[in-house]
């Protein structure tokens, strides 16, 4: 087996996030952020599969099956905010990609044969914060926020490449395909 990126090998294969749509997610994550673990406006993405011990050799097959997939660019509305693993205990906080595209999208390029680590079903998302530790009063604003940006329209995401990343403390793009 080929050696394993980075010290964990972790990785995973998104849709990045950019433009008017990246800061109309970043301005929101500021609004609602009461000084949780936000992400960067950079690293914004739809996470459409996670791996543990990816390699060089994995990282290809899943751009090779992005390749040989029948799928076409495409827009996708962002609306709204959500919370896992639910609003009443808040671990992650997301902007809600809608649409079946994507969900047909992660079907397509899921024929790899490479190991996935995902042990939830797909919910295509952009995560804008992680919570941890929230005392009561904070988890109550945050469910006031998800209220008040529960059908807010972000904007518009333009699904025109996949692309792999290793996550090893940071994100690096390995691979990319154009739809």
């Amino acid at each position: 087996r080929t050696e394993v990126f980075g010290s964990t090998g972790r990785g995973f294969s998104a849709i990045e996030v950019s433009g008017g749509l990246a800061d109309e997610l970043l301005r929101v994550r500021e609004a609602i952020d009461i000084g949780f673990s936000p992400v960067r406006k950079q690293d914004f993405h739809v996470t459409l599969q996670f791996f543990e011990n990816l390699d060089r050799n994995d990282a290809e097959r899943i751009a090779e099956s992005a390749r040989k997939a029948d799928t076409q660019p495409f827009e996708a509305e962002v609306r709204g905010l959500g919370a896992f693993p639910s609003e009443e205990h808040i671990r992650v906080v997301w902007a809600d990609v809608l649409g079946q595209e994507m969900l047909d999208l992660k079907n397509m390029v899921s024929n790899h044969r490479v190991e996935e680590d995902n042990s939830h079903d797909f919910h295509p998302h952009i995560t804008l914060l992680r919570v941890s530790d929230a005392a009561p009063r904070q988890r109550r604003k945050l469910r006031r926020s998800l209220e008040e940006f529960e059908d807010h329209r972000f904007g518009t995401l333009n699904v025109d490449r996949l692309k792999v990343f290793e996550s090893d403390g940071g994100y690096r793009e390995i691979e990319t395909v154009k739809l």
